[in-house]
């Protein structure tokens, strides 16, 4: 939380209302509608919620859903990418697969929201939900400066319950929006007494780990060893469990994630795909990509991310996360943190260029989700949020320097 000066500016009030006034009812629509099509299903959408619960089905019959998912790819014909697979046919009573792409401790977090059976397992994971919207509201309330006005407080959660990334990951069914909750509540317990608590919560949000991994980020630039040991002992204990319980070793079920990912890591538009487009191969590009944008990301956290909060570490975290791996367009919603970063910093010192880093990345999330497909929308959203993240590295330093002369100089 930013909370240096005791009197942060109340003026621009009307900004904050009217702002509020025209988000809300969209944050409202987006949540409640999302909710709705999430605990009822809708047949003219993507169910990622019933792929999910097929395979956390297929796991519960100790079956490994690679294997279900191998076993069809060689009856339709599709060339098989790896032969190491046990011959499973789908289950009528279940269904087949058609993608997969999640590591073994996925299914092990993921009983939490997909042990019950339909129709009460749709009812189960559309409650999970809404338990997030409330946490994630919650911890957007709590990075408002001290003494904000009302309109100014509220506008930080509304303005990510509006976005389109939100609704579409409910009405989808991924994992987007209790990975968010799972973050932001993780990183504001981290170095507490509840740390543990914070480790146990970032081992659950690395079900899904394109998503979650840079933020691993945050704990290490605190050097708190305790909280990542118990992270990697979550992961490593959840993964083994899943691979004894399906009795697959786990080399083999690692491969099959591999292998079943790279179909699909191209479908959007990314630096990735700019990568491969512009000729360097994917086992180049996506390693090399990573490995650069983690260590960047490191980089900033580690200079300019501990002079006031930890937001701003979440921010390139989240900014980290969207770029350096293949993502679809509802992954968009990993950008909220740069959005609550600058909001929260405009709440409580306005300028010209907090506005426009607000707005401008306010606008790529705020839009139909749809345009994110395609290749000029696409990257107008990039710039959109590398000039939000310049904008928000120039205010850190620039407070960096007035603070440094408050000291050097004091009144």
């Amino acid at each position: 939380m930013i909370s240096d000066s005791p009197n942060p500016p109340r003026s621009h009030h009307a900004l904050w209302t009217w702002g509020l006034l025209i988000l809300l009812p969209l944050a409202i629509f987006y949540s409640g509608r999302g909710l709705i099509i999430l605990a009822r299903g809708h047949t003219g959408r993507p169910d990622d919620f019933a792929r999910r619960w097929r395979e956390e089905r297929y796991v519960i019959a100790r079956i490994n859903p690679y294997d279900v998912l191998f076993t069809r790819d060689r009856s339709i014909g599709r060339p098989l990418p790896t032969s190491d697979f046990r011959t499973v046919p789908a289950d009528p009573a279940v269904g087949g697969l058609d993608t997969i792409g999640y590591p073994p401790w996925t299914y092990f977090s993921g009983l939490a929201f997909h042990s019950a059976r339909l129709p009460w397992g749709r009812w189960q994971y559309a409650v999970a939900n809404l338990i997030a919207l409330v946490a994630i509201t919650l911890w957007a309330l709590g990075e408002a400066p001290p003494r904000s006005a009302p309109a100014a407080r509220w506008f930080l959660p509304v303005c990510c319950l509006a976005t389109m990334p939100f609704f579409c990951t409910l009405t989808y069914g991924q994992y987007g929006v209790l990975l968010i909750a799972l973050l932001a509540w993780s990183a504001r317990l981290s170095g507490t007494r509840r740390w543990w608590v914070s480790a146990l919560l970032m081992g659950v949000a690395m079900l899904k780990p394109s998503v979650t991994l840079a933020f691993l980020l945050v704990p290490l630039r605190g050097r708190r060893g305790p909280e990542l040991f118990l992270t990697a002992a979550y992961v490593a204990l959840a993964g083994l469990a899943v691979c004894a319980w399906t009795r697959t070793d786990p080399h083999v079920f690692m491969l099959q994630m591999r292998v079943d990912s790279e179909r699909y890591v191209l479908d959007a538009p990314g630096l990735l795909k700019a990568a491969v487009v512009a000729g360097v191969p994917l086992r180049i590009a996506m390693p090399g990509l990573m490995l650069v944008l983690l260590a960047a990301a490191f980089l900033w956290i580690r200079e300019f991310g501990g002079r006031e909060t930890v937001l701003d570490q979440l921010a390139i975290a989240g900014l980290t996360a969207r770029i350096f791996t293949y993502h679809r367009p509802y992954d968009d919603l990993l950008l909220v943190f740069l959005l609550v970063a600058l909001t929260a910093r405009l709440i409580k010192r306005p300028t010209t260029g907090l506005l426009a880093g607000t707005f401008l990345v306010g606008l790529s999330l705020w839009l139909p989700l749809g345009f994110g497909w395609k290749w000029p929308f696409a990257a107008m959203q990039h710039l959109c949020w590398f000039a939000g993240a310049a904008i928000l590295t120039a205010d850190v330093l620039e407070r960096a320097v007035c603070q440094q002369r408050s000291r050097l100089y004091p009144v």
